[in-house]
């Protein structure tokens, strides 16, 4: 989950998940107020799990999806959702938002009974900035070569926020080489797990581990990411998670 806000002060939250989030930085739920747009990649539960939560306290927040589930969102009664599509671009707020591809899955699980739903494709997000500045969210999704022709050729962002998880999405050195596709000022690693005693709710860490043992195999990438990005020349701005940076 990513909080960002825009040179005119517009909040924007990208994939939020946050009841039962060990790597969650909420303090208070002032947290939640104040937004103005949720981008939601896919429908797994680690990156919408958390909109519910937010549009409490912020329910006039625009939400933009993948088509199909932004169709999902809107029979569950949400209002203001923006269903969209790869390819298609919106301004909300002062801000430019394009979707592009991402090669994952998109499904939403309902715990309560064990039922899942295919809810068509995942995306990525190329989001332009009041001042110009632009950030490519990635979301979850394999090394594609639509980030060197598309993101990279079309878009051209000065921010790329790339996965590096490996087992779901890129490993360190997949990343590295998107990274070098793409050509951004700047990348921030996302998608994996901190240690233990690193984690901003550590105390459901240990919970969390044991429901979901393969989440092990994610522990600290983005610290691999960043020793790989250096060797190549890439600029990788590892944060700590609920570290907040200014980038211009």
């Amino acid at each position: 989950m990513f909080r960002v806000v825009s040179p005119k002060g517009r909040v924007i939250l990208i994939d939020p998940w946050i009841t039962g989030n060990p790597t969650c930085w909420q303090k208070d739920d002032s947290e939640w107020q104040g937004v103005e747009i949720i981008l939601i990649t896919h429908g797994h539960f680690d990156h919408c799990a958390g909109l519910d939560d937010v549009l409490k306290f912020s329910p006039a927040a625009k939400v933009v999806a993948p088509y199909e589930l932004g169709l999902f969102f809107m029979g569950q009664g949400k209002k203001n959702v923006l269903a969209m599509n790869k390819g298609g671009a919106v301004e909300l707020e002062g801000v430019k938002i394009s979707m592009v591809g991402a090669d994952h899955s998109s499904s939403f699980m309902d715990f309560a009974t064990g039922a899942a739903q295919t809810l068509g494709e995942p995306a990525g997000y190329v989001v332009e900035l009041e001042d110009g500045f632009k950030i490519y969210f990635a979301g979850d999704t394999g090394l594609t070569s639509d980030m060197k022709f598309v993101v990279a050729d079309y878009y051209k962002p000065d921010l790329a926020v790339l996965p590096v998880s490996g087992l779901f999405a890129m490993a360190p050195d997949q990343a590295v080489l998107a990274a070098k596709f793409i050509k951004p000022k700047y990348v921030i690693p996302h998608h994996d797990f901190p240690e233990p005693d690193k984690a901003p709710a550590s105390a459901n860490y240990n919970q969390f581990l044991e429901q979901y043992p393969f989440i092990r195999a994610m522990i600290a990438k983005s610290q691999e990411f960043g020793k790989l990005a250096a060797q190549k020349g890439v600029k990788a701005m590892v944060l700590d998670f609920g570290e907040t940076r200014e980038i211009k």
